[in-house]
């Protein structure tokens, strides 16, 4: 199977918005003609019926970079290869550490009007989401998207559904939770029996309605494929995980 470490990021992804409306929860670009954050990301391949795992670790610098009032480019930058476990096969080059403008005209509804990075279609609808309507604490709101995901020569799209809940509201600061399921997707395949994927994960962060920007996020991402092979019972066949850490660093 293809390895492409930054397909779902992005995979980066550390990450974007809904589309939806809000005021308390939008950007404020008025103020700012830059918004950094610190993101950190490992993705790995876990091939258990062979026992292999790949991955690899990255940081980089995520920039908002503020056109006017309305629009922004997010752009990933300085991107460092941190570590690499068990990786004879992927080469440096597949794992494309060159700067990348994930999302143009990104504007402060979190939508994207622009063109979007090829590694960062996955992760649109969960990287900063603004929410559709301001939350009471207890309250949740789910929203539905699809993600597409590389089976190396077949792309899928999944159905996708996003709960979002607020936990806590103190001093204008914002504290979300959010899961993160898909239904499973049946798939035929020559060799494998009963083939299913599907996605698992979870998602926190905090907005700062004083300020208008998100202060942190951290997304745990799983993709999973199951199927029979030969006389076993269903079984993971692979797992692909995403785990990125974003954080405020400076505003500008």
């Amino acid at each position: 199977m293809k390895k492409n470490y930054f397909y779902p990021l992005l995979f980066f992804v550390f990450l974007s918005a809904t589309k939806q409306l809000i005021k308390k929860n939008s950007w404020n670009f008025r103020d700012y003609d830059k918004i950094e954050y610190d993101f950190l990301m490992s993705a790995s391949n876990e091939v258990n019926y062979l026992n292999q795992k790949n991955g690899v670790k990255v940081s980089a610098n995520l920039i908002v970079d503020v056109l006017d009032s309305t629009y922004a480019n997010v752009i990933l930058i300085n991107k460092k290869l941190i570590e690499k476990v068990n990786d004879s096969v992927t080469t440096f080059d597949e794992i494309q550490l060159k700067d990348d403008v994930i999302f143009e005209k990104y504007t402060n509804q979190g939508k994207i009007e622009g063109e979007i990075s090829e590694e960062a279609a996955a992760m649109k609808d969960i990287l900063f989401p603004v929410l559709s309507k301001e939350l009471e604490i207890g309250e949740s709101i789910t929203e539905n998207f699809k993600i597409p995901f590389d089976l190396g020569n077949n792309i899928i799209e999944l159905d996708v559904e996003h709960n979002i809940s607020k936990t806590k509201s103190e001093i204008g600061i914002n504290t979300y939770s959010a899961k993160i399921n898909s239904i499973k997707h049946a798939l035929e395949h020559p060799n494998i029996d009963s083939m299913t994927v599907y996605i698992k994960g979870n998602s926190n962060f905090q907005f700062d309605n004083n300020k208008g920007v998100f202060l942190n996020q951290q997304i745990d991402l799983a993709f999973y494929v199951k199927g029979k092979l030969g006389e076993n019972e269903l079984s993971d066949i692979l797992t692909f995980k995403i785990n990125q850490d974003i954080k405020l660093r400076n505003l500008e």
